[in-house]
Protein backbone atom coordinates (compact mmCIF):
# COMPACT_ATOMS: atom_id res chain seq x y z
CA UNK A 1 0.00 0.00 0.00
CA UNK A 2 2.76 2.46 0.88
CA UNK A 3 4.52 1.76 -2.43
CA UNK A 4 1.25 2.37 -4.31
CA UNK A 5 0.79 5.68 -2.51
CA UNK A 6 4.39 6.60 -3.35
CA UNK A 7 3.74 5.94 -7.03
CA UNK A 8 0.58 8.05 -7.12
CA UNK A 9 1.46 11.03 -4.93
CA UNK A 10 2.56 14.24 -6.63
CA UNK A 11 6.15 15.40 -6.04
CA UNK A 12 4.85 18.23 -3.83
CA UNK A 13 2.23 16.02 -2.16
CA UNK A 14 1.91 14.98 1.46
CA UNK A 15 0.64 11.70 2.87
CA UNK A 16 -0.91 12.11 6.30
CA UNK A 17 -1.04 9.03 8.54
CA UNK A 18 -2.94 8.61 11.80
CA UNK A 19 -1.86 5.53 13.72
CA UNK A 20 -2.69 4.09 17.12
CA UNK A 21 -0.34 5.42 19.79
CA UNK A 22 1.80 2.47 20.91
CA UNK A 23 5.43 1.64 21.51
CA UNK A 24 5.38 -1.77 19.85
CA UNK A 25 6.67 -3.32 23.06
CA UNK A 26 4.22 -5.57 24.91
CA UNK A 27 5.82 -5.00 28.32
CA UNK A 28 5.23 -1.25 28.01
CA UNK A 29 1.94 -1.25 26.09
CA UNK A 30 0.20 -3.76 28.36
CA UNK A 31 0.05 -1.12 31.10
CA UNK A 32 -2.59 0.65 29.02
CA UNK A 33 -5.80 -1.44 29.21
CA UNK A 34 -6.96 -0.26 25.77
CA UNK A 35 -3.70 -1.32 24.14
CA UNK A 36 -3.81 -4.65 25.96
CA UNK A 37 -7.29 -5.18 24.50
CA UNK A 38 -6.01 -4.19 21.03
CA UNK A 39 -3.22 -6.78 21.29
CA UNK A 40 -5.93 -9.35 22.02
CA UNK A 41 -7.87 -8.27 18.90
CA UNK A 42 -4.65 -8.47 16.95
CA UNK A 43 -3.92 -12.07 17.92
CA UNK A 44 -7.55 -13.22 17.63
CA UNK A 45 -8.43 -11.61 14.33
CA UNK A 46 -6.08 -9.18 12.61
CA UNK A 47 -2.96 -11.34 12.39
CA UNK A 48 -4.70 -14.38 10.96
CA UNK A 49 -6.53 -12.22 8.44
CA UNK A 50 -3.36 -10.40 7.36
CA UNK A 51 -1.32 -13.59 7.11
CA UNK A 52 -4.02 -15.30 5.03
CA UNK A 53 -2.99 -13.19 2.03
CA UNK A 54 0.05 -14.24 0.01
CA UNK A 55 2.90 -12.02 1.16
CA UNK A 56 0.75 -10.51 3.94
CA UNK A 57 2.80 -8.50 6.41
CA UNK A 58 0.84 -9.70 9.43
CA UNK A 59 1.23 -6.40 11.22
CA UNK A 60 -1.86 -6.76 13.36
CA UNK A 61 -3.70 -4.02 15.20
CA UNK A 62 -0.57 -2.46 16.71
CA UNK A 63 1.97 -3.38 14.05
CA UNK A 64 3.02 0.16 13.19
CA UNK A 65 4.58 1.93 16.16
CA UNK A 66 6.91 4.81 15.18
CA UNK A 67 9.86 2.62 14.06
CA UNK A 68 7.47 0.50 11.97
CA UNK A 69 5.95 3.54 10.24
CA UNK A 70 9.41 4.92 9.51
CA UNK A 71 10.61 1.61 8.06
CA UNK A 72 7.46 1.14 5.96
CA UNK A 73 7.68 4.65 4.51
CA UNK A 74 11.43 4.52 3.84
CA UNK A 75 11.13 1.15 2.07
CA UNK A 76 8.36 2.65 -0.10
CA UNK A 77 10.69 5.47 -1.14
CA UNK A 78 9.58 8.32 1.10
CA UNK A 79 12.67 10.17 2.37
CA UNK A 80 10.90 12.42 4.88
CA UNK A 81 8.73 11.16 7.75
CA UNK A 82 7.83 13.65 10.48
CA UNK A 83 6.08 12.46 13.64
CA UNK A 84 3.61 14.95 15.09
CA UNK A 85 2.69 14.15 18.68
CA UNK A 86 -0.41 16.29 19.18
CA UNK A 87 -1.10 15.03 22.70
CA UNK A 88 -3.96 12.91 21.36
CA UNK A 89 -4.30 10.11 23.91
CA UNK A 90 -5.05 7.48 21.27
CA UNK A 91 -3.14 8.42 18.12
CA UNK A 92 0.12 9.65 16.66
CA UNK A 93 0.18 11.59 13.40
CA UNK A 94 2.77 11.44 10.62
CA UNK A 95 3.53 13.79 7.75
CA UNK A 96 5.19 11.86 4.93
CA UNK A 97 6.64 13.70 1.94
CA UNK A 98 8.96 13.20 -1.00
Amino acid sequence: MAAAIRRTIRPDGTWLIREIRSTGTWSRDRRNPILAMFYGFSVASCMSSALSEPGGAGLGTLGLPPPGIEDLCQRAGFPTIVLHDLDDPAHLFYEVTL
